[in-house]
């Protein structure tokens, strides 16, 4: 037996990549030789929507119906549809030709008044009732007797004040003033010896300012009792200290011709 030498390795990987590289250079070769060496022609541009804007001479009113915001909203004549079905042609119609001789209604003349004479037959006349006019009956109201006119002006003593004795009794004039007078208050705080310490007019006083003036100096000048409990701590300069009010109650004059101020003693 004749044994064959073995080829290397190198040798069959070298052929390999010769034949890749062969394969390569004719499909470049094809290539080359079958490309289209022509000059390129355009191409016509395949159709589409086309915009054009119009004017009102060659489309009267139809640039008014695209501003109207309603056009593709709501059915109108210048949308899609309505050429199909808003723009049918108006239908004619005609009556036929044809005349009647006027039938009027028989007129009985013995029937004349008949319906208004059964009228009067079934329903008579009714009888009106004679209005009566009632007197209104007297109503006689309570009569009040008035209210006492006051004497004299009156005074009166409320709050702490009330226990301590008014030691001089206050000379109260009368008012001549065309109203009745309202009460001047005034509220004092007095010490344990009876001495006013402060006299303050409460609001909103009398409608006479001359009647305030005169309640606040009566009531500066009164004088009480002494307290009747001692204090616990005679240093204490708020012990035995009382508040109260004076009411002072005028005594209104009726006006006169002359208005003579009233004596304040």
């Amino acid at each position: 037996m004749i044994s064959t030498p073995a080829e290397p390795r190198w040798w069959l990987a070298g052929r390999w990549w010769a034949a890749v590289v062969l394969m390569f250079a004719a499909l470049i070769g094809l290539d080359l030789w079958l490309e289209d060496r022509s000059p390129p022609v355009p191409r016509k541009p395949a159709s589409a929507p086309e915009f054009r804007l119009i004017d009102n001479q060659s489309a009267p009113g139809l640039w008014l119906a695209l501003e109207d915001p309603t056009l593709f909203a709501l059915p109108h004549r210048q949308d899609f549809s309505g050429a199909a079905w808003m723009q049918m042609p108006p239908m004619e119609f005609r009556a036929a030709d044809w005349s009647e001789p006027a039938r009027w209604l028989p007129l009985a003349a013995p029937e004349l008044g008949a319906a208004f004479s059964n009228f009067v037959k079934t329903n008579p006349v009714p009888s009106f009732p004679t209005l009566v006019m009632l007197e209104p009956e007297p109503m006689y109201s309570e009569s009040f007797p008035p209210a006492p006119a006051r004497s004299a002006s009156s005074l009166r003593i409320e709050g702490g004040l009330a226990k301590r004795r008014l030691l001089s009794p206050l000379l109260l004039p009368s008012w001549t003033y065309a109203d009745l007078l309202t009460n001047s208050v005034v509220q004092l705080l007095v010490d344990a010896q009876g001495d006013v310490v402060s006299a303050v007019l409460l609001p909103p006083g009398s409608n006479l300012l001359d009647a305030d003036q005169c309640a606040l100096a009566l009531a500066k000048a009164a004088r009480f009792g002494p307290a009747v409990a001692a204090p616990a701590r005679p240093e204490d300069p708020s012990a035995g200290l009382a508040i109260g009010t004076l009411v002072f109650q005028w005594q209104t004059l009726p006006a006169t011709s002359t208005n003579v101020p009233p004596v304040i003693p």
